[in-house]
Order: structure tokens, then C-alpha cells, then sequence
């Protein structure tokens, strides 16, 4: 069941390799200081590991401004730092989540970040009662 969820992650989006990330930020004309593994080192970025290989997911770019890494995710790491892993960061992003109408989040991060921040800060206060 595990291999089958992590299989459909996989597929929900480009997942790229550090050097891949980075040639390709490189090709959009961007003049990069900093590496993928350096991001992910000061929680701009999460990876995941398939088959030891570690990925990256290009939905951390945005298309819409050149490619660059997406700035709002860095916001969105920091709520889910204690409480996902990069896996678990990936099944969130790619799952329909019903605080943004069945979405993903990973399809409105760059057009709706706000609403994908407010919908992380609701999957980590969980079900509250009143």
C-alpha cells in the first residue's frame, strides 16, 4: 500500500534531482548562488528519497516568474517542520484537500499561496471542537 501511495506521488508531479533542479533553473536564464541541496539546508525546499535517489518537486519552481523557487513555500515548510517529513510534505501537496475544495495544493501554489498556507495551518491544527 505504501509502495502504491508513494508511486502515485510520483506520478502527480515532475520530481527532479538536485543537479537536474538546478540545470534546469540555470536553462530559464536564472543566475543561481545557492543549490537545491542548500535550500532544502535552510528549509526553502523539502525532498524526497526514491530508491536512494533524492528528489525535488518543480512545482517549488514558479513558472510564472521565471522559474524562480517559489518563495510561499517557505512559509508552508515552516508550519509542517515538526510535524512532516519530506515524504509526508508530498502527500499533502499532491493530495485533493478539502479546505481548498478538493485541490491539490501543490496545483495553486503559485496562483493561490495564500490559500494553501491557510489550508497547512488547518491540517496542522487538526479537528478542533466548540
Amino acid at each position: 500500500m505504501l509502495a502504491d501511495a508513494q508511486q502515485k506521488i510520483l506520478n502527480s508531479s515532475q520530481w527532479l534531482t538536485a543537479d537536474q533542479l538546478y540545470t534546469f533553473a540555470v536553462s530559464t536564464g536564472q543566475n543561481l548562488c545557492t543549490t537545491p541541496n542548500e535550500w532544502l539546508s535552510k528549509g526553502m525546499i523539502f525532498s524526497i528519497s526514491n530508491e536512494e535517489t533524492e528528489l525535488f518537486p518543480l512545482y517549488a519552481l514558479n513558472p510564472n516568474a521565471g522559474y524562480v523557487l517559489a518563495k510561499e513555500l517557505v512559509n508552508i515548510i515552516e508550519v509542517f517542520r515538526e510535524r512532516k517529513d519530506g515524504w509526508g510534505m508530498a502527500y499533502w501537496f499532491g493530495s485533493a484537500n478539502g479546505f481548498l475544495g478538493g485541490r491539490r495544493p501543490q496545483d495553486l501554489l503559485q496562483t493561490d499561496p495564500e490559500a494553501v498556507l491557510a489550508a497547512a495551518k488547518d491540517e496542522v491544527m487538526g479537528i478542533t471542537h466548540g
